[in-house]
């Protein structure tokens, strides 16, 4: 079992990212970021005439003025004809010591209204491998270790 955790929240922490001028100023305060914004998924269509909006959700790591940490889901959407709109949704991805744990959370969140294609699941597997990576190269490991049929060697 795994003794010393690190979490995504004090990887946030780590990252020294509160310096310069803050990302945005939102109705919880002023924060900036701990990494570049990490594209979850990509759905809808192109937006254009017809078509549904094109929409992506993007996971932000953010760091407050006030020193709360909060990993958010922030979605964007456009469509040439109703143009662009951004919704944000706190998550519970703080508390997250692996980029596993980070996975099968957002797998169980919803973006928005329930819908018949399963586009309302805030994570796309095909996004797997630049989240991993990006979380991986911020440090957080992908799986925990040892794997339960593990054993960690002696010291």
């Amino acid at each position: 079992m795994k003794t010393d955790t690190t979490t995504l929240a004090d990887l946030i922490s780590s990252a020294k990212c509160r310096t310069g001028k803050a990302h945005a100023i939102t109705d919880k305060g002023a924060y900036w970021l701990a990494a570049e914004p990490i594209v979850i998924k990509s759905y809808g269509g192109d937006g254009i005439g017809q078509s549904r909006a094109d929409m992506r959700n993007h996971l932000e790591l953010r760091h407050y003025r006030d020193g709360k940490r909060r990993v958010v889901i922030v979605t964007t959407t456009w469509h040439q004809n109703y143009g662009r709109d951004t919704i944000t949704q706190e998550t519970s991805l703080c508390s997250s010591e692996t980029v596993e744990d980070v996975v099968i959370s957002l797998k169980n969140t919803t973006i928005g209204d329930s819908d018949y294609d399963g586009s309302d699941i805030a994570f796309s597997d095909y996004n797997y491998d630049n989240l991993a990576a990006s979380l991986m190269s911020f440090g957080l490991p992908e799986y925990p270790i040892p794997s339960p049929d593990e054993e960690l060697p002696e010291d």
